[in-house]
């Protein structure tokens, strides 16, 4: 199983930073969600519905390597 330590304030405060570009389109489902991607160090979310691409990025505290994509109905 893979984890990831990250202060809760940086984790809000990226959500919100990326989740105006995810799309409300229901024939565009892979634009429906964040792409979240991690290294040993690194966070990185991203999220673009067609038009406009947001993407935060911040230093972990202790990290794998995955990539997922999450609907934003689960987050």
């Amino acid at each position: 199983m893979k984890k990831v330590i990250i202060e809760t304030r940086k984790l809000k405060e990226m959500l919100e930073n990326v989740k105006y570009a995810v799309s409300k389109e229901e024939f565009r489902p892979i634009f429906k969600g964040i792409l979240i991607e991690t290294t040993a160090k690194t966070l990185t979310m991203t999220s673009c519905d067609g038009y406009k691409l947001f993407t935060s990025s911040c230093e972990l505290i202790e990290g794998s390597d995955f990539t997922v994509i999450s609907p934003m109905l689960n987050i």
